[in-house]
């Protein structure tokens, strides 16, 4: 299990996440691979693909994605592949 009593999300190129959506993601690991991102941003708007140098980059299965500082993820756009976000139930922020 990845933690707790969350829920997870199945994320792939069909299925953006964005800020506005509410979802606030503890963390995400890389469920396919290649996988490459087009935008991570975290709760407090720092683009977690030009921090990491991510842009264009195929990230491997089993490549854990946390927010700078453990802030939580708030928005997701995977080009190819596909990640598992995992929300806690801790915050009061779970969106099922």
């Amino acid at each position: 299990m990845l933690g707790g009593d969350g829920v997870m999300r199945f994320i792939d190129s069909t299925s953006e996440i964005t800020a506005a959506s509410g979802y606030l993601f503890d963390y995400l690991v890389v469920n396919a691979a290649d996988t490459t991102i087009e935008t991570l941003t975290d709760e407090n708007n720092v683009s977690l693909v030009e921090e990491w140098g991510l842009t264009s980059k195929n990230l491997s299965p089993g490549i854990l994605l946390i927010g700078k500082n453990g802030a939580r993820i708030r928005a997701v756009k995977v080009t190819d592949g596909s990640v598992i976000g995992y929300q806690s139930r801790d915050y009061g922020n779970l969106r099922v």
